[in-house]
């Protein structure tokens, strides 16, 4: 079996039902106010607002190893 498939079979089990429920509660509670769920699904911005936060610590990362591969000029910084 792939994992995939387990994974699927995991999902689709209703014992699992009844263990998420609560939070899937508490989460229904804070997003109920349209401005917050919409903020947070980025309909202001025009599209998903998760793929423009990734985007920060993925960016961050490769400029520091790209900042940390790059050899220096070799003087000190000034003041």
């Amino acid at each position: 079996m792939s994992l995939l498939g387990f994974l699927d079979r995991v999902a689709d089990s209703p014992a699992l039902d009844g263990v998420d429920r609560p939070a899937r509660t508490a989460v229904a509670k804070v997003l109920r106010p349209t401005a917050v769920k919409d903020a947070l699904h980025g309909t202001w911005l025009g599209h998903p607002l998760h793929p423009v936060l990734a985007q920060v610590p993925v960016g961050s990362w490769i400029s520091a190893g790209v900042l940390d591969a790059v050899p220096g000029c070799g003087r000190p910084p000034r003041c």
